[in-house]
């Protein structure tokens, strides 16, 4: 479209709202309330309304995909004003050097950059809304940068998406000065006074009292842009409130479930506090407390095995071994009480008869009733006890009166 018109200097103008019908070589996109043209009281002139949603409702050139606009140069701007809280977009399709076509889309929606061989997303950050601005776009910058080896050539195909006003569209050949860090400005005679020239070419001005910014977007300036959005986003979310100059609420616990993929899941409890210095000494100390009674009290299983050993040995002492062993063990001696030889099988299996009252009568009325004769008595029964049942005297016959006897005689 523009392939064989001048290009050399300062505008090359794209589209302008005024005119009979400005969107004669423009698709349309969207319904027809979507886009329209209206007076705008503030700049005194038309301007196209483009409302709606931004992936939907589109303003294109050229209409058709075999032609192409063929702009040179390289700022592209644009005369807008975004109204607040609403999503705004622009799609360019440029060549290379190598006549290769790419796509850059500017958008709101969009928090990063992202690039592909083709196709590039860039956010429109900080970008001021309502008030009326001249968005100036720096195509060489944006495709050097994004696309890596390409050289940008040609500006072929221009796509305004809702939501907007726009009133015209134009490329220069030199960079505009961006005052957007001054507020907006009423006219361009300040700039005039002080020296740095006109910022927009006279034919393409605003109104003198339409108050008003000049943006600039390049690669460079886009990314510290966004840079610093990110710090100051994060430095907001990691400061405390006791800094911020409130006073520190404490944060509420959620509820103790919550809904993942469609499965109630529930939520773990919520971290305990530090324990108290002073607690944790009281802890530790119960602590020492506890493990030195444990100490104690596994003693006391082998202190009740040596009084059940001593309690047997007693049982099958007589009384002055008692006693002795009963001092041995008090005094710390050792050999005082021996463990019993087990008794022969034999014997246990044999039946021993007790002596009757009679012969109980005799012992005590003997001469010889010492421990000495008891001993002997007890030595006698033995060995009768242990004489096989053929002998006489042994486990099969009762002891007679005689044996008695002779055990008497023996002892004295």
């Amino acid at each position: 479209m523009f392939k064989n018109n001048y290009q050399g200097g300062a505008v090359v103008e794209v589209f302008s709202a005024q005119g009979n019908n400005p969107v004669a070589k423009w698709k349309l996109q969207g319904a027809p309330a979507s886009i329209k043209k209206i007076f705008d009281k503030e700049v005194k002139g038309f301007v196209y309304c483009v409302e709606g949603s931004s992936q939907t409702v589109k303003m294109l050139i050229p209409e058709d995909g075999k032609t192409t606009l063929g702009l040179l140069q390289r700022f592209l701007v644009l005369q807008v004003n975004i109204p607040e809280c609403r999503d705004f977009s622009i799609e360019l399709i440029i060549s290379d050097s190598t006549h290769l076509k790419k796509r850059l889309y500017f958008s709101t929606v969009h928090k990063e950059f992202s690039a592909t061989p083709l196709h590039a997303r860039i956010p429109f950050v900080s970008l001021k809304q309502n008030i009326w601005s001249n968005l100036c776009i720096d195509l060489v910058s944006f495709t050097a940068e994004l696309f890596k080896t390409a050289v940008f050539r040609t500006l072929d195909s221009i796509a305004v998406c809702a939501n907007c006003k726009i009133r015209r569209i134009f490329t220069m050949k030199t960079e505009a000065t961006d005052t957007s860090d001054g507020g907006g400005k009423c006219g361009d005679s300040l700039f005039s006074e002080l020296g740095l020239g006109e910022v927009i070419p006279r034919s393409c001005r605003f109104p003198q009292d339409v108050c008003h910014v000049t943006q600039v977007f390049s690669m460079e300036g886009a990314r510290q842009t966004a840079a610093t959005k990110l710090l100051n986003s994060d430095s907001g979310r990691h400061s405390s409130p006791a800094s911020a100059g409130g006073s520190a609420v404490p944060r509420k616990h959620s509820s103790a479930s919550h809904v993942a993929f469609g499965t109630r899941v529930s939520r773990p409890p919520p971290p305990l506090p530090p324990p108290h210095p002073q607690h944790a000494r009281k802890r530790s100390r119960s602590r020492e407390e506890m493990h030195a009674r444990g100490s104690e009290l596994s003693l006391l299983p082998s202190q009740g095995q040596a009084a059940r050993d001593i309690s047997v040995r007693l049982s099958d002492a007589t009384p002055c071994d008692t006693k002795n062993a009963f001092e041995d063990e008090v005094t710390g001696r050792t050999g005082g009480l021996q463990p019993l030889p087990p008794q022969d099988r034999a014997l246990g299996r044999q039946k021993l008869r007790l002596p009757t009252a009679g012969w109980k009568k005799t012992l005590s009325s003997a001469t010889g009733t010492g421990p000495a004769a008891r001993a002997v008595l007890r030595g006698e029964a033995g060995e009768r006890a242990g004489r096989p049942p053929s002998e006489p005297g042994g486990s099969g016959q009762p002891l007679t009166q005689a044996d008695e006897m002779r055990g008497l005689q023996t002892a004295g």
